[in-house]
């Protein structure tokens, strides 16, 4: 039973693409079933490896199946764009929750090394992805990507807002107005621009979005974008934490006793340049878009005493109002304004009071109480100012009789990798000083200076898994042995992994002893990373096929004999022979390697060799011989539109199919994953079965 298909493609009159490869679901699932058993056994639990797209199975179609119908709550992949990919497929929210209740916390760790470190930090931590640090030198700039507070939150709340501004804004109809609006607001902002006209609409006073156009009397102001930070919880509580902004005009607010229509008269004297002081590094790009979409009129001036006011309701509440908004929207009614200001702590940047906006003008208020729009200028000074949370949190402490103690923060995990004897990654295991050093530094960082790191796990990787293989003895003592002695050092071990499908399932291999999972404090949480035999890309006679690869017959010919067949005449026939032509060929990524009798398909359960090289597009088989008078040979049977099977099981069949898979892999001498990897997502159907 068909399921899905991951991506279009030309089809004809039957349904049917040019070639096809199925994924079984339920072959997947008894793979699971069979790897999770022999886990448990290790007192392990498992995680699936879907790097490269899982094999080329699909890395988004089978990690939701994983998840949905076997439990899987870990995956491990190749590259870090790997991983975001995947977690766009199982989103967190900004606190690292599921976005949604009901969706299972999936944790996504990159085996690779980091990229264009310590840049690429800020994505790992972003997306919730762990990662592995390998070395000295990744480890280093790891510790000091998390003691850069100011730069970090920078670069967090400015990837966070583009990225929702970018979402925001190809969701604009794409008429040629709103073409041209994208265009030029994706343009990096600039401290002075001139106002552009681009078919009639005014970049600089016209919303992102779909906000009013603001009348023309107030265009040729520069509009200033004032952004501050109120909690919707406790001043700690980085989930209810958002963004408001207010756009004002020339940096001037009107007094305390305008009203709220209109009035461009309304000007009084310029603010002060504001440092805003909250901790914006859990901010999401979806509440601050959200947020800046709601443009206030005005600010009250500042007030210095108000912040104190504010923690002692805090205290005795122990809730701070989340929005501070105005009793009235009409005229002479004079607005009720709350300015707070943030005093300066020790080991951080002088912060200066900020105001808490009036009124937010929501999707029922008049057109008419806009006062113009903000494209996100501002956002680096709003960021690197960013306090007044940790502030709010160590008065309340220090007024409970309390100590002020930082916030619980969201942290990156990381996991050491140690080369055991695949000579390929990793810390050395004959200098475990350097080792143990570079970890306690890390762990150091995250204890006592509460930097957003936490080590996690230990992992290493099984070079061989072969019968009685006294290497892979060798192996895991110099694994454990770099083991114990970080624990010996204070540092408990959350996890670690070390089996591959390979060694976990070579019944020969003894290992692995469940006893290394045990610690003083709380026990070592034990994993298996497999990818290959999840696939049934191992040779274990109780694994099942998953990959099937198809393709059409869209031509039959009789040759005569000295007729030769593709390219450089590779193939002659002897005698009349019947060809079958497939539309499948090496640029659809089955190999050119198994041309000239060597690869074979079936059709309609006859095996047929391949006839001649593989073409770019194309494939011909050697449908046998056409006898004289007796036309009912095998080949005669095949007709036009037949499937062709060039490896795995049929539809019908439960078994691993008469063109396995691992039979090619061999005569090319290469690995499963290898065919399955190369095939052409672009020309080839991707199609989940049961």
């Amino acid at each position: 039973m068909s399921i899905s298909s991951e991506q279009p493609t030309t089809k004809d009159e039957s349904g049917y693409a040019r070639a096809q490869h199925k994924i079984s679901l339920s072959a997947i699932r008894h793979n699971y079933c069979i790897i999770e058993k022999a886990a448990a056994l290790q007192k392990c639990s498992v995680i699936a490896v879907v790097k490269a797209d899982a094999y080329g199975h699909g890395a988004a179609l089978t990690a939701q199946h994983l998840v949905e119908r076997c439990g899987c709550s870990c995956f491990a992949v190749a590259t870090l764009e790997e991983a975001v990919k995947l977690r766009k497929v199982f989103v967190l929210d900004h606190s690292g929750s599921p976005l949604q209740s009901k969706q299972p916390y999936v944790r996504i760790m990159v085996l690779g090394p980091p990229i264009n470190y310590p840049r690429c930090f800020d994505t790992y931590f972003h997306y919730g992805i762990e990662v592995m640090v390998s070395s000295p030198e990744v480890a280093n700039a790891l510790l000091r990507w998390s003691l850069d507070d100011d730069g970090r939150r920078l670069r967090q709340v400015e990837s966070a807002a583009l990225e929702r501004k970018e979402e925001v804004l190809l969701q604009m109809p794409a008429n040629s107005g709103g073409v041209a609006l994208r265009s030029a607001m994706l343009q990096p902002n600039k401290e002075e621009e001139e106002v552009e006209k681009v078919n009639g609409v005014d970049v600089d006073n016209a919303s992102s979005l779909n906000l009013p156009v603001v009348g023309s009397s107030l265009s040729a102001q520069k509009n200033t974008c004032i952004l501050q930070r109120m909690s919707s919880e406790e001043p700690d509580a980085a989930a209810g934490d958002i963004i408001t902004t207010t756009c004002v005009e020339n940096e001037h607010i009107p007094s305390e006793n305008c009203n709220h229509s209109l009035d461009t008269t309304a000007i009084s004297k310029p603010i002060p340049k504001i440092g805003y002081s909250a901790t914006l590094s859990q901010t999401s790009g979806e509440h601050l878009a959200l947020e800046v979409k709601s443009i206030l009129l005005n600010q009250a001036e500042l007030k210095k005493n108000q912040m104190k006011t504010i923690c002692e309701t805090s205290a005795n509440s122990s809730r701070v109002p989340s929005r501070i908004q105005s009793r009235s929207n009409s005229p002479g009614v004079e607005e009720n304004h709350v300015k707070v200001k943030s005093e300066s702590s020790s080991n951080s940047i002088q912060n200066h009071g900020h105001s808490l906006a009036k009124e937010r003008i929501g999707s029922n208020r008049h057109p008419q109480a806009l006062s113009g729009v903000s494209r996100f200028k501002g956002i680096e000074d709003v960021a690197r100012n960013s306090r007044n949370r940790a502030v709010c949190y160590q008065q309340k402490n220090e007024q409970s009789g309390g100590v002020g103690q930082s916030p619980i923060r969201r942290k990156l995990r990381w996991h050491a990798l140690i080369d055991s004897g695949m000579g390929r990654l990793g810390f050395k295991t004959d200098d475990s000083p350097t080792t143990l050093s570079v970890i306690k530094r890390l762990v150091d960082a995250d204890v006592i200076q509460n930097a957003p790191v936490e080590f996690f796990g230990m992992c290493t990787h099984m070079a061989e898994a072969v019968e009685g293989s006294k290497y892979t003895q060798s192996q895991m003592q110099k694994f454990v042995d770099i083991l114990n002695e970080i624990r010996k050092a204070g540092i408990p071990v959350q996890t670690l992994s070390s089996d591959n499908s390979s060694a976990l399932l070579t019944k020969s291999l003894n290992h692995f002893n469940p006893s290394i999972l045990d610690q003083p404090t709380v026990d070592t949480r034990g994993f298996v990373r497999c990818g290959g035999g999840i696939y049934g890309q191992r040779s274990f006679t109780q694994l099942r096929a998953v990959s099937s690869l198809s393709a059409r017959v869209r031509h039959v010919s009789i040759m005569n004999p000295g007729d030769t067949v593709g390219y450089d005449r590779a193939y002659v026939a002897h005698s009349r022979t019947r060809i079958a032509t497939l539309s499948i060929g090496f640029a659809d990524g089955y190999p050119r390697d198994l041309g000239n009798n060597v690869g074979r398909v079936s059709i309609r359960g006859m095996i047929f060799p391949i006839a001649g090289n593989v073409c770019m597009d194309m494939l011909m088989v050697d449908l046998g011989e056409v006898e004289d008078g007796n036309d009912h040979c095998n080949g005669s049977l095949v007709q036009v539109g037949d499937e062709a099977i060039l490896w795995g099981p049929d539809d019908s069949s439960s078994d691993n199919g008469l063109i396995q898979l691992s039979d090619l892999a061999s005569k090319l001498k290469t690995t499963q994953s290898a065919l399955t990897c190369g095939l052409n997502i672009e020309r080839v159907e991707r199609k989940l079965v049961e």
